[in-house]
């Protein structure tokens, strides 16, 4: 391969990357420029309540990165085995960790607004968005991994385009939840503020999931199938687990 071939290639595969990590805080940067015209309050509460999904999300993305690096040795070395269990191991250690933050989330979340805020106006607000928005950290897990997978499979504008799809879906809805229409004596809908925002982006992110999935089932380059043995799935899982922890920044 010529040097001109090998920089095309891999700046077709780099591109998709870079937008990718930029849009994947576009769904908390919409709901925040949606929200801002309702007033100080509800901006104030969505700046906080988004801040805390965003730390999560963050984390998520540090062990799908993780979970990358393995899955594309498993993909550069054409081991169909070592890829599924990998991306096994993935879902599981993904899917954990978000289970852990939601019932935080569900537990604690008044706790949690009280170290951030005193305001109670701004208490209602944060719990109110926060109350829906942390099902997307649920289905965030999901995604990660999906897009790990397609990542180390070279087909990095599989989930780029999932991010194209999302988006329009995530601001017409949280737009129409937010502020509410009026088309007609019969179809309308009061606005519902910060709750609205926090809908449209699980709506959104959950048709880029749907659309993720899809694509996996179709795709002829990989079939997914589970391990069948528990007890080497487990001692799999722990290893994967102590991997990307070593690949985590410090």
């Amino acid at each position: 391969m010529s040097s001109q071939s090998y920089v095309k290639k891999n700046f077709s595969l780099a591109w998709p990357l870079a937008l990718n990590g930029l849009l994947m805080q576009s769904m908390l940067m919409i709901d925040t420029l949606l929200v801002s015209p309702l007033g100080e309050i509800p901006l104030a509460a969505i700046g906080i309540a988004t801040t805390i999904v965003a730390a999560v999300l963050g984390i998520q993305m540090a062990l799908a990165n993780g979970t990358q690096l393995v899955l594309s040795r498993a993909v550069g070395a054409n081991n169909q085995v070592s890829l599924n269990k990998g991306l096994c191991s993935g879902f599981f250690i993904n899917g954990a960790i978000a289970v852990i933050f939601w019932v935080i989330l569900t537990l604690f979340d008044r706790p949690l607004i009280a170290l951030l805020t005193d305001d109670m106006n701004l208490h209602r607000e944060i719990a109110e968005y926060l109350n829906i928005s942390k099902y997307i950290i649920l289905f965030t897990a999901i995604t990660q991994v999906m897009i790990a997978l397609f990542n180390g499979l070279g087909k990095t504008k599989v989930p780029f385009k999932g991010y194209l799809i999302e988006l329009p879906i995530n601001a017409i809805l949280s737009y129409l939840l937010i502020h509410g229409y009026h088309l007609s004596a019969e179809i309308n809908s009061v606005g519902l503020g910060v709750q609205g925002a926090a809908i449209g982006s699980v709506i959104a992110i959950t048709v880029r999931m749907i659309y993720l999935g899809l694509y996996i089932h179709l795709d002829s380059d990989f079939t997914f199938t589970p391990p069948s043995n528990d007890s080497n799935m487990l001692a799999n899982i722990r290893a994967h687990f102590i991997e990307i922890f070593l690949l985590l920044p410090m």
